[in-house]
Formats: structure tokens, C-alpha cells, sequence
């Protein structure tokens, strides 16, 4: 299927009005959409409209509801047990995973004329029925849950990555050595973003980040850097450059990298190496 533009305007108007009423915009035109959240929305706007988009739109679109549940489910993200799609989503708290899952699903909603857009009705209350077993040419497969499979299937048949797991927050969790290998799929741009919580609990001080500037100078890939009390290590893969010995090799040199320099930093810079707990979303980059 052909890929077309994002556009605010391609956004059903009953959806824009809610959600310029719950964000506090001066209207629902397109234009003040852009204006606040630019051509195309990133995950800022999933966690801030994520309420009404729900309630208004997924509510009314049994497909995209079903696409978006499958996903997340695959990354065992909420109460996993629930069948109703509507009611497992409303179980899923407001985190990184689900908000990358959900925008690639609402701009392929902004990607289609609106003239193809099945309107919700201004009243229902009714429980939407089953989804339907027929198949719609705007029903695309989510491209997080492809590539997700994608990656799943590269590291479980890898002797140094079989040992994958999903963590709470949909991630995937790779130990290596004294550290632990992340894996996050990104919507937008599409891709794998690889990381490593090198150290948490660090106090950052000009000389922590004149180490770790020095330290990315000779990095192979990728970088290292500072943010808020944690020392992270991070690679990305475009979509256009996956492949399977690429991501085992990113894999690979990020853990490496963490697994080497952790105890370092940390007999001169304090703080702890990485635990068994994932890694929170204010880490997100």
C-alpha cells in the first residue's frame, strides 16, 4: 500500500476537537496541532493525549484497538490476561513501550485521506462488538510488531543473545557480564535503539563529563553520556540498516563497552553498576 504524508487535517474532527479541549489548544483546526506538536507528532503527544485517544478514537476503531492490544501484548505490557481489547488497553499504564506502539498506529491514522476515515458517532455508549475476521486494505500490519518478531527471532537464535526477555516496561533485556543490553523499538524514526545503564545513582560533575567525552572520541559506535543520575550507553539501528549480524554485533559492543567500563567509573565517580530492575522511562532519550 502506498505510504502517504502525515497530516493533522487527516485526523477525524470529533478526535481533533476532544483532544484540543483536553490539551488546552485554542482550537481543533490542524494548524494549532502543528503549531504545539509539530508535522508529526512523536511520543510527548501519545503521553499527553493518550486519555482521549482511547476514549474517543480507539473506542470507535475495533481494528486499530485490536492492532495496538496485539502489540502491547506482545511485549507483555498491562494485564495480559484480559480478552477485551478495550478493557486490556485501559489496564496498560502510560509508558515508553505503549507510547511508541501507539503513535506508529495514529500516524498511519494522519497518513490516510480523510474522506477514507470511518468517523465515530457524536453518542455511543454501546460495547464494541467483536473485531471482524474481514480483512481492509487500511488495516496494515503494526510495523513495531513486525519488526519486533524480526529482532526476537535474530537474538533467540544467536548463541550470545538467546537469553532475551521482556521486561515490564516492553523492552527487551539482554545480560551481559556485570551490565545488562536493552533493546527498545522506535516508531519514529523506525528502528532499535540498543542500550546500557552503564552506572545509576551518579551525581554528574564536570569531570564525569569530560571522561565520558573523552571516552566517545574512541567509541566504535554509538555514545555514552549523562543524564540525570544515570551513565547510559546507546547505539541505533535504522530501519534501513537491520540486519541480523548488525544488530548481534551493536548488541555485542554496547554490552562490552558497559561491562568494561562500569566498575571503572564507578571506583572513581561513585554511584552503583546496573540491578535486575529495568531501567526507568525518565532515561528515555
Amino acid at each position: 500500500m502506498p505510504r502517504f504524508r502525515f497530516q493533522w487535517a487527516n485526523i477525524p474532527e470529533i478526535l481533533r476537537t476532544e483532544l484540543a479541549r483536553h490539551l488546552a489548544l485554542p482550537s481543533a483546526h490542524p494548524a494549532s496541532f502543528q503549531t504545539v506538536f509539530g508535522m508529526r507528532p512523536k511520543t510527548d503527544f501519545i503521553q499527553r493525549g493518550w486519555n482521549v485517544l482511547l476514549d474517543t478514537w480507539l473506542f470507535h476503531d475495533e481494528p486499530a484497538a485490536l492492532r495496538i492490544a496485539t502489540a502491547l501484548r506482545a511485549r507483555n505490557i498491562g494485564d495480559t490476561s484480559i480478552d477485551h481489547e478495550l478493557q486490556y488497553l485501559q489496564s496498560c499504564r502510560n509508558s515508553a513501550g505503549l507510547r511508541q506502539v501507539v503513535l506508529a498506529e495514529f500516524i498511519t491514522l494522519g497518513e490516510i485521506s480523510a474522506d477514507q476515515i470511518r468517523t465515530p458517532p457524536h453518542h455511543s455508549v454501546t460495547t464494541p462488538s467483536a473485531p471482524t475476521q474481514q480483512h481492509n486494505p487500511q488495516e496494515q500490519a503494526n510495523p513495531l510488531l513486525n519488526l519486533l518478531a524480526m529482532v526476537t527471532a535474530v537474538l533467540k537464535s544467536n548463541a550470545s543473545t538467546k537469553d532475551v526477555r521482556m521486561t515490564q516496561e516492553g523492552d527487551l533485556q539482554i545480560p551481559f557480564g556485570s551490565s545488562k543490553v536493552f533493546l527498545t523499538i522506535k516508531a519514529e524514526p523506525l528502528g532499535i535503539r540498543v542500550f546500557a545503564v552503564v552506572l545509576q545513582q551518579i551525581q554528574p560533575t564536570p569531570a564525569l563529563y569530560e571522561t565520558l567525552n573523552h571516552i566517545n572520541i574512541n567509541l566504535p559506535c554509538g555514545r555514552i553520556f549523562a543524564l540525570n543520575d544515570y551513565v547510559v550507553m546507546e547505539s541505533s539501528i535504522p530501519i534501513e540498516a537491520f540486519s541480523p549480524a548488525h544488530l548481534v554485533g551493536t548488541i555485542e559492543t554496547v554490552g562490552f563497552i558497559a561491562d568494561t567500563l562500569d566498575d571503572r567509573l564507578m571506583a572513581t565517580f561513585g554511584g552503583t553498576m546496573q540491578t535486575s530492575q529495568a531501567p526507568e522511562d525518565t532515561i528515555d532519550v
